[in-house]
């Protein structure tokens, strides 16, 4: 048989094109899913690694911790069992009393609350630097954009640590001036009040 230099075109029918079409377009919408939920995916595969040894320590390529987390304090967050102390920031302890328009108030217990209020039950994003003397790892975390130590100081309920670091400076002179949180009493600093306790 002599091949006469045409070529044979190949020609689909038209159910084929369609169900083509619809696999393109199913596998793009699991795709959208998948990114969607990629925070969820990730949480549940923590948990198996929890569930795993028992422990869980952060990603060492990005030191980067995510999940829901409980407020112990006004600076310090529980995240899979892991103690995170809040980067630049002191709050006042919890049993630390402030005063305003004369009476005493726990604002301790306040800045707590107001954590754990900004919070919610939205996922929180830590990325961490090292750990301090106690074994909590020290980050800079975040609900969606909000940085939360920033929040604090800024908010008046957390003044900025300038003797790790001066991030916060400008939000503590913010805060003050606007006499916002323990700003609209006077206070001791946490860092005297612990000293003080010892």
């Amino acid at each position: 048989m002599q091949w006469n230099g045409k070529r044979r075109r190949y020609r689909r029918s038209p159910m084929r094109v369609w169900l083509e079409r619809i696999a393109i377009i199913a596998l793009v919408g699991f795709g959208l899913q998948i990114y969607s939920h990629h925070e969820v995916i990730r949480e549940w595969f923590d948990a198996q690694l929890i569930a795993a040894d028992g422990r869980y320590e952060p990603q060492a390529e990005t030191g980067l911790v995510t999940g829901q987390a409980s407020v112990i304090d006004g600076d310090t967050l529980e995240i899979h069992g892991i103690r995170i102390r809040l980067h630049g920031i002191d709050a006042p302890e919890s049993d630390q009393l402030c005063q305003k328009d004369g009476q005493s108030y726990r604002c301790g217990q306040v800045a707590a609350l107001a954590l754990a209020d900004l919070i919610g039950r939205r996922t929180v994003r830590c990325q961490t630097r090292e750990k301090d003397r106690y074994g909590r790892f020290i980050a800079r975390c975040y609900v969606e954009s909000t940085d939360l130590g920033r929040w604090m100081v800024r908010e008046g309920h957390a003044l900025a640590y300038r003797r790790y670091s001066t991030d916060y400076v400008g939000d503590e002179d913010q805060a003050r001036g606007a006499r916002r949180g323990m700003w609209a009493g006077t206070f001791q600093n946490p860092w005297e009040y612990r000293q003080g306790k010892r």
